[in-house]
């Protein structure tokens, strides 16, 4: 039998002949891994009618997956894109060529930020895909193609790595940072009805849920009157790999909720980790009916 190697390594961005922008009208590089889930979401069995092996029919198909970049800088971007497809290559074993990945109207609701002192900085969003026709699956909704020569995919896409909080400010500096998460997340809807093969409603509710988070700090003198102070915006400065600009995040209107803490007598020093929220101005609320949390009028969130 003749040697048949059809394996994939590599995940990667890169720019294409065949698309211009990664993830719904975003540039996203960066070291890439990606958890995709595809297949039928309604498994009806019949129930016992006398037969020992029942019959199984399968219906609503889907494609979703949760994606993980170093680009944290773009993840409001991603967010805010306007949805169309995300892509990604993988490198096809014992050749010089690619497979591209294409994932068709890709609704992004949820992404987490995760930073760390002297550490790369993270971020990952989460998609459902969308039927544009009742007809649609998942060989609609999840194409490859194979065999694309890397003259057609030949540059990786640019990007700057998080590297150091530099510092961290509530109100008043917050003294030995080591690190910070940022949750936000939408409330996904979607249906399949009709005869319809796939999900051909999917969108995504804004309100209701915080934007919500931790930080960890070594500082003991702020640790408790942080978890007590009123809201405040949340400002990390963050270097950049490679002499980058540095890049400033705002979460405004924050107040921390509990502390967690352990001391021990070996080596190292008491961590402190608080939970946080955002809350919204009672007087000037954020955002406007299905407007995004962190774009518009009053931004939540920003990075610059």
């Amino acid at each position: 039998m003749a040697l048949v190697n059809k394996r994939l390594l590599h995940a990667q961005f890169r720019q294409s002949d065949a698309a211009t922008d990664t993830v719904n009208s975003v540039d996203v590089g960066g070291l890439v891994s990606v958890s995709l889930q595809a297949g039928f979401d309604d498994i009806i069995t019949a129930g016992y009618d006398g037969f020992s092996m029942p019959e199984v029919d399968r219906l609503t198909q889907f494609v979703r997956g949760t994606v993980n970049t170093q680009a944290w800088t773009l993840i409001l971007d991603i967010l805010a894109g306007t949805v169309e497809k995300y892509f990604y290559y993988e490198r096809e074993s014992g050749t010089s060529t690619f497979r591209m990945n294409s994932f068709r109207k890709p609704y992004i609701h949820a992404a987490s930020i995760n930073l760390t002192h002297r550490g790369r900085a993270d971020c990952s969003f989460s998609f459902e895909c969308q039927a544009s026709d009742v007809d649609i699956g998942v060989s609609d909704l999840w194409i490859t193609s194979d065999a694309i020569a890397l003259a057609q995919a030949p540059v990786a896409i640019a990007y700057s790595a998080g590297l150091e909080i530099m510092t961290c400010t509530h109100s008043a500096a917050i003294y030995h940072t080591l690190g910070f998460s940022m949750n936000i997340g939408g409330q996904l809807s979607r249906a399949s009805a009709d005869s319809d093969v796939g999900y051909t409603a999917v969108d995504i509710g804004w309100g209701g849920q915080a934007i919500s988070g931790t930080l960890t700090i070594q500082d003991s003198d702020r640790m408790i009157t942080l978890l007590t102070e009123a809201k405040q915006d949340l400002i990390l400065v963050i270097r950049q790999a490679q002499g980058a600009a540095f890049k400033t995040l705002t979460i405004k209107n924050v107040i921390f909720t509990s502390l967690d803490s352990t001391s021990n007598s070996g080596p190292g020093y008491t961590g402190y980790t608080l939970n946080w929220v955002q809350t919204s101005p009672q007087a000037s609320k954020y955002g406007y009916d299905t407007n995004k949390p962190f774009v518009g009028d009053v931004a939540g969130v920003s990075i610059a």
